[in-house]
């Protein structure tokens, strides 16, 4: 009742395709060496509306050349770009059974809009093992939770550890009009949030004769303050050492520490750089990275609370709270009841169902509740039992 509502999604099929490095890309890292890979799969992880098709056409458009031959199966078709075999969806098809098609036209790289399912997860995997380059996205909060978003469509481990070359993740920020952004010192807590990300990620920015700036508003940016956006950005590169990892089963909370020793810098950091570098401004940040920062101390060894796991867990109740933000669930074993909050995965709460088996990884609080100890989980990961 009361719900129609009319969606018009404009689509600018024949525009220019910026470059990843215009897109909000680390300067400091080779597009071509964290992209163009062969007999191997990339995805692009993000939730929805934050940039994964434009940059997935920013590192196919790097790639175009005349003696490559690339196919895209898109859902539709965003942007036209010369050179390319373009599918576009009908409505009696979907992406697994157009790319069972496409693989009979001996592709070297395939676009696959987006994996949803099991089907069209292993046949992306079953490409990239056989000679293509696939690239994809998939709807996760991190480059690390590919690898966990994949393991709950049902690949297995081996698949995904000799088959995933990179993973990506990024959001989208408004950028400062330059023409009236105003110049300030950071404050108490900006340099407090600032500090949160250097003890949690072990990294250190350099403040020294460093503003920030606030959105002021002009003529230019019709008094928003803001003109155009931004990707922040966050790229895991899949060696030897991960894919071991990824083989024996191990949560995503080990496998980005074990990440960062070789180069992974999770997006807040790309973030907080741009902050620095006047791009954007902690205001504009907090609503899409931040906030989990603010909300989760350091893991690891500075943290005051050891990481448990849960495994084979029950879910007996699950929603989502503060306006879909953050997940809470109500889990069950022989023995007592666990309950689990999630910060920043609400969007996790359409993934699972009541009677699911659940494996958790987090810290561990204890409660009284009508005489009978409970424990609560301040969840960090959660996958759905092998």
């Amino acid at each position: 009742i009361y719900g129609e509502k009319f969606v018009l999604r404009l689509l600018k099929k024949n525009q220019n395709i910026k470059g990843l490095h215009e897109l909000g890309f680390p300067k400091d890292k080779d597009v071509k060496k964290c992209f163009e890979k062969r007999n191997s799969i990339t995805i692009m992880g993000a939730p929805t509306g934050e940039g994964k098709t434009t940059s997935l056409y920013a590192i196919i458009n790097e790639l175009n050349r005349t003696e490559v031959n690339i196919t895209t199966i898109e859902d539709p078709v965003e942007i036209r770009i010369p050179g390319l075999n373009q599918v576009e969806m009908g409505a009696k098809t979907n992406f697994a059974s157009a790319l069972r098609t496409i693989l009979r036209q001996d592709p070297d790289i395939i676009l696959v809009g987006e994996i949803r399912d099991k089907e069209t997860a292993e046949i992306s995997i079953q490409a990239g093992q056989t000679g293509h380059y696939v690239l994809s996205t998939i709807h996760t909060i991190d480059a690390v939770e590919v690898i966990t978003r994949l393991r709950k469509l049902g690949v297995s481990n081996y698949d995904i550890a000799s088959t995933l070359a990179t993973a990506a993740s990024q959001r989208l920020v408004r950028r400062l009009c330059e023409h009236c952004a105003k110049e300030r010192e950071f404050n108490e807590e900006e340099l407090e949030i600032i500090k949160k990300v250097e003890e949690k990620y072990n990294y250190k920015f350099d403040l020294k004769n460093k503003k920030t700036y606030d959105a002021v508003g002009c003529e230019y940016c019709n008094n928003v303050g803001y003109l155009e956006r931004i990707g922040i950005f966050e790229v895991l590169q899949i060696n030897d050492e991960i894919k071991e990892l990824i083989s024996n089963g191990e949560s995503s909370i080990k496998i980005k520490k074990e990440a960062q020793k070789y180069g992974y810098e999770p997006i807040e950091i790309d973030g907080i750089r741009k902050v620095i570098e006047g791009i954007t401004n902690m205001k504009e940040l907090n609503k899409k990275t931040i906030e989990q920062i603010k909300l989760l101390e350091p893991f690891g060894e500075k943290n005051k609370q050891p990481l448990v796991i849960y495994k084979n867990l029950k879910i007996t109740s699950i929603r989502a709270l503060s306006e879909g933000k953050h997940l809470k669930l109500m889990l069950k074993d022989d023995n007592e009841i666990v309950n689990a909050i999630g910060f920043n995965l609400g969007e996790l709460s359409n993934e699972y169902l009541i009677g699911d088996k659940v494996d958790i990884v987090g810290t561990i609080e204890t409660n009284a509740y009508n005489g009978q100890e409970q424990i609560q989980i301040n969840l960090k990961d959660i996958m759905k039992s092998i």
